[in-house]
């Protein structure tokens, strides 16, 4: 399991599902071919936005109260404005995660 998921489970935190992202968790629409599209839950006419639209959408439609996603280039702060939830991008380092294999995989974060 996920560094991250770990440690919410450890404290008491109860995973109850997976959102939707893009192919590569890369694009700016939250859209993938197995799963279709993410669409904004106040607009449904209108994109999530991109990587976490996802968890921004699920938050924003009240399916949970808590949800994460990682963020490099606006990937979490992105969709939570487009949502009109809150994003954090937290510095590196302070939310666990495993080791990195990719050339720039260390300057994203999990929020």
């Amino acid at each position: 399991s996920d560094v991250g998921v770990e440690v919410l489970e450890a404290n008491g935190g109860i995973v109850f599902g997976k959102t939707n992202t893009p192919e590569f968790a890369a694009g700016s629409n939250t859209f993938n071919a197995i799963f279709g599209a993410t669409t904004n839950p106040w607009d449904t006419r209108v994109t999530c936005g991109g990587s976490s639209g996802g968890s921004a959408a699920a938050l924003a439609a009240g399916f949970c109260a808590l949800a994460s996603g990682s963020d490099l280039g606006g990937s979490l702060r992105i969709p939570a404005s487009f949502c009109s939830v809150v994003g954090l991008r937290p510095a590196p380092g302070r939310v666990p995660r495993g080791p990195v294999d990719q050339p720039f995989d260390w300057m994203a974060v999990n929020g």
